[in-house]
This record gives C-alpha cells, structure tokens and sequence, in this order.
C-alpha cells in the first residue's frame, strides 16, 4: 500500500502544472480571422527563483558564461534568442496547433502581444526551464484597445541540450503549443 502512495505522489509532483487563464476579454473577434501579427515585449520580465530584473540575470550569467567561454559574447547571443529564436520557437509550436497563422505581419487586423513577465532558465540536464506570459490581444491599429487577455503559467521547457537558452526557448514552444491547442477549442 505504502508502494501505491508513494508512486501516485512521484506522479502528481512529476506533471506538469500549466495553467491558462483567461483574464478578460472573450474570443469572438477571433471567428473569421486567417492571421495575427505578433509582438514580443520583454520589458517586465523577471528571471529565476529570485524574480530578478533581467538586467540583474545578464551581468551575473555574463559573468559566469565569461568565466567559462570568454570569447562568446554573451549579451549577443541573449539577444539573438529574443529577437529571433524565442519567436521563431513560439510560432512554429503554435502554427502547428491553430488554424489561424501567427507572424510578424503588421498588416494585420489584429496583434497578439506575448508579454514575458517571469522565466526561470532552468539547469541544463537537471531542470526544465518555465516561464509565465501575459497574452493580450489588441487592434492592430489601436493598441490600447486589448480584446482578450490569457494568462499562462510554467509553460515548461524541456530539452536534452546542456545550452539553457535552448531549454528557455522550449517554454516559447510549449506556450504556443497551449495557446494554440486552447485557441481550437473556442474559436470555432
């Protein structure tokens, strides 16, 4: 018996707790639509168990990366990832899963804003990278106007890579996967 309880509560600790939300706002200016400009805003965003500014994360993992690989620039490479890997990770999970096609395309009716608030990296090869956005959807042309705000929680990201931004880059994946999956189920 004791076997049992102990392997229900490896199982439940060992699933994944994902969570969306929705905030405000409901899907009906969604019916219709072909495609959905996106934006990334980073501006808030807070890394780590500790909830530091991301400015705070780069000089200490700058420092670390310097101490390991001093040619590689790390502020960079962070860049890079997102500008252009986080996005690129976000839009093929969730092209895959949402008969509406999310880009970069300000031609749009409407925007999708992928607000990043916090990201724990994760250790390579020990734990998964999770990361809470804030999704809102606003007028292409009027940005103030927001038609739909969801929360998503510990979109966890997981990968066999010892790069950690490899393994962050996988909870951009895993939240398009879910706002995709939910985004089927309501717009009909």
């Amino acid at each position: 018996m004791k076997t049992k309880i102990t392997l229900l509560l490896l199982v439940v600790t060992m699933t994944n707790v994902f969570a969306q939300k929705v905030k405000s706002g409901s899907f009906d200016f969604l019916k219709g639509q072909t495609e959905i400009n996106v934006l990334f805003d980073y501006a808030d965003l807070t890394v780590g168990k500790k909830k530091i500014s991301e400015a705070e994360y780069l000089k200490k993992r700058a420092a670390d990366v310097k101490e390991k690989n001093p040619n590689e620039d790390f502020y960079k490479v962070w860049e890079e990832y997102k500008e252009e890997k986080f996005p690129n990770k976000f839009f093929a999970s969730i092209n895959k899963s949402s008969k509406i096609k999310f880009s970069k395309n300000p031609k749009a009716k409407y925007t999708l804003i992928v607000k990043s608030e916090w990201l724990n990296p994760g250790v390579p090869g020990m734990t998964n990278s999770l990361l809470n956005s804030r999704l809102v959807f606003v007028e292409t042309e009027n940005q103030n106007k927001q038609l739909l705000i969801i929360d998503i929680t510990k979109a966890k990201g997981k990968s066999m890579t010892m790069n950690r931004n490899s393994i962050m880059s996988e909870s951009y994946a895993m939240t398009g996967k879910k706002l995709g999956n939910f985004l089927s189920k309501k717009v009909k």
